[in-house]
């Protein structure tokens, strides 16, 4: 059974028989809550797609920059930047959906409750991660490769 918290409040509502809250009064839904539970994003999901997704999407422009020299090279630091702007976006909306329904909506710190706020956390975090990979993976095909 997954763990419920009260959209209010944020207290832990698993164990619980009747639909409401004993902490603050709220009534809740059940079945509401599980969906909204469903689109909730762990700490470690968040970290490791903060690393992860940045360095594939290096390798693509490492690939579009080889295989399209010199205009991939051109191409490739707006394909880094926009993809990693949208993907920051994509998790900043699940970290504020989750922080809000982990912590009910008044206790959930100012940054966190807007997605344009966490997304701004997020974007240059993973622009500068996916830069330095594509940076020094250029550095080392390029090099091998006779072309700088």
């Amino acid at each position: 059974m997954p763990t419920l918290y009260c959209p209010k409040c944020g207290y832990n509502l698993t164990a619980l028989t009747e639909n409401r809250c004993p902490e603050c009064g709220e009534v809740f839904d059940r079945r509401a809550l599980r969906k909204q539970r469903a689109n909730c994003i762990t700490t470690r999901d968040l970290v490791s797609q903060m690393i992860i997704v940045p360095a594939l999407i290096a390798i693509l422009s490492l690939i579009i920059t080889i295989f399209f020299f010199p205009v991939g090279a051109v191409i490739s630091v707006p394909i880094i930047i926009g993809m990693n702007f949208w993907h920051a976006g994509h998790l900043a909306i699940r970290h504020v959906q989750t922080r809000k329904y982990q912590d009910g909506e008044q206790n959930v710190p100012l940054m966190f409750r807007n997605t344009g706020l966490c997304s701004m956390l997020f974007m240059p975090t993973e622009a500068v991660l996916s830069l330095i990979i594509y940076g020094g993976a250029c550095a080392l095909v390029l090099k091998n490769i006779d072309m700088i």
